[in-house]
């Protein structure tokens, strides 16, 4: 009867040890799991940003941005609407199946949802339970959003919609998307460094030619002339 009582003792010890150690398996493979969506979600991003620096013309980049980050997270439609002080407002849609489409200056700040990021610099997940949200907000089914900022300051907002598998935006791809439109900000402030550089390039080289031209009547606008038939020769070809 000792003996047995040692035995069970010894048995629930085993027991109690099997438990503990499949405890330990579940949380294992739990981190396991959570560092591998870690792993994929830094791989994107890296993948996105390589993409982003290889290209420096404003237009195409904005349309990529916005085409790889729908993509991206499996939404059905997205948009960026940008205001620039020097410049026109710019506002781009994306489609799935269509792709991006070009809405020009049409201003957007008076669409609620867009005003609220602006106002508010904070971002925005509207599940589909929220009724009242998408009622104000125009929304079909579930949307995230997140204010664009350069230098501290909104100058406009990234905004997807509605999941193509009909799920809702996770807080996750929410911080995502955070993420993702920092980069593209750099990005594209890069891209807006650039333009002013070459057009600061082409006004100094201009003014050079003015002031060379200046000096001697006969020869004014002979580098503008030559600059035209270049150009005329060179479509011809």
């Amino acid at each position: 009867e000792e003996l047995n009582a040692q035995l069970q003792f010894k048995i629930k010890e085993v027991e109690t040890a099997n438990k503990t150690v499949t405890t330990l398996s579940k949380e294992v493979k739990s981190k396991n799991i959570e560092l591998e969506k870690i792993v994929e979600k830094l791989r994107r991003i890296n993948d996105v940003g390589k993409m982003l620096t290889s290209i420096i013309e404003t237009d195409e980049l904005i349309k990529l941005i916005i085409k790889t980050t729908a993509e991206l997270l499996s939404a059905e439609k997205g948009s960026i609407y940008l205001k620039r002080h020097e410049r026109p407002s710019l506002n781009l849609k994306y489609k799935h199946g269509i792709g991006v489409e070009d809405h020009g200056e049409m201003s957007l700040d008076f669409g609620q949802i867009y005003s609220d990021l602006m106002e508010n610099g904070s971002p925005l997940i509207v599940h589909g339970k929220d009724n009242n949200k998408k009622e104000s907000y125009g929304i079909h089914n579930t949307a995230i959003g997140v204010p664009m900022k350069m230098k501290g300051q909104v100058i406009g907002v990234m905004l997807l919609e509605d999941k193509l598998d009909g799920a809702s935006f996770t807080d996750d791809e929410l911080e995502l998307l955070s993420t993702l439109a920092n980069q593209a900000m750099v990005a594209i402030e890069n891209a807006w460094l650039y333009e002013r550089v070459k057009t600061n390039y082409f006004a100094t080289i201009q003014s050079l030619v003015n002031a060379l031209e200046a000096n001697d009547r006969y020869t004014k606008g002979h580098s503008e002339r030559v600059r035209y038939l270049s150009l005329e020769l060179g479509k011809y070809i």
